[in-house]
């Protein structure tokens, strides 16, 4: 396993971050404005880059959160991570955000808002898909404020069998059916 010169990428909330740990030390930044993963991640990658003295082919991997989360924020922060690991052919992993805040809230369960009135709740063994009604009182909601950071994602990283990346894990299913396009006749 991978332990040194990690970077993590997380931009499926409304604040996106990145962390990169190299030598036991952590390097990390929060973007505020959820509007701007674009324009935030390469901005943030360069400046931690520079902070933490790197160079980008010494980076030995990417975490990169592949939600359930803000669907247009998992496209960028996975098309971002995979323009890095690509050209330095290191390996890209995946955590989801359930994963991650079932890490961060150890002894509680999560929900993660998907669409209109359901949720995803993450229990010790499964994720579910339930309606917010179905949700234990005990659970801890992540709906438009999440604590779920690029940090973190390190934190769990170092202390887990990481997975490597396969796909991301969307609100809808990837083979969800797409309505045909209608023709319109003049």
């Amino acid at each position: 396993m991978h332990t040194n010169n990690i970077l993590a990428i997380e931009s499926c909330f409304q604040k996106c971050s990145m962390c990169f740990y190299a030598n036991n030390k952590k390097f990390f930044m929060l973007e505020e404005n959820s509007n701007i993963q674009t324009e935030s991640l390469p901005i943030m990658f360069s400046s931690i880059l520079e902070e933490s003295k790197t160079l980008s082919k010494q980076i030995s991997c990417v975490v990169v959160n592949v939600g359930p989360g803000s669907f247009t924020g998992i496209r960028i922060g996975i098309a971002f991570a995979l323009g890095i690991v690509t050209p330095l052919e290191i390996p890209l992993y995946a955590q989801s955000s359930n994963e991650i805040a079932s890490h961060l809230f150890e002894s509680k369960q999560t929900a993660i808002r998907a669409i209109g009135n359901s949720y995803y709740l993450q229990t010790k063994e499964e994720t579910l898909h339930v309606p917010k009604s179905q949700i234990p009182q005990n659970a801890y909601i992540l709906d438009d404020f999440s604590p779920v950071t690029a940090s973190i994602m390190i934190d769990l990283f170092l202390n887990s069998t990481p997975k490597e990346y396969t796909e991301p894990n969307y609100v809808r299913p990837v083979n969800a059916a797409i309505a045909q396009p209608k023709i319109i006749k003049p």
